[in-house]
């Protein structure tokens, strides 16, 4: 795949509307295909979900921390107060990518 704009289905299964960059990145001489993109910070949390709570998901399985009222609220009060909000970068791992061009 060229740099270009794409829609994806995302896991909510609604069409995500995104451009996504060949990246050249040293786990690529095993095979693994990797694409940098920009995504909102709406469509991250209209596309995606969080991972289910420990007391569903193993400890071995986990992906991230459990995500609990304390810590929702905080990042809550930190976007609606913070005069410069900066992301973090954010990985997102798939297992297959189906393309549909416009």
């Amino acid at each position: 795949m060229n740099n270009q704009n794409e829609t994806i289905t995302s896991p909510c299964n609604k069409p995500l509307h995104v451009v996504l960059f060949k990246s050249k990145e040293g786990i690529e001489q095993r095979g693994v295909q990797c694409y940098e993109g920009v995504m909102t910070f709406k469509e991250l949390v209209d596309h995606f979900k969080a991972e289910k709570g420990s007391e569903e998901i193993g400890e071995v399985d986990k992906k991230q921390r459990d995500v609990d009222t304390k810590r929702v609220n905080g990042l809550k009060q930190y976007w609606t107060t913070s005069q410069g909000t900066v992301f973090p970068n954010i990985t997102l791992f798939a297992n297959s990518l189906s393309l549909k061009t416009q």
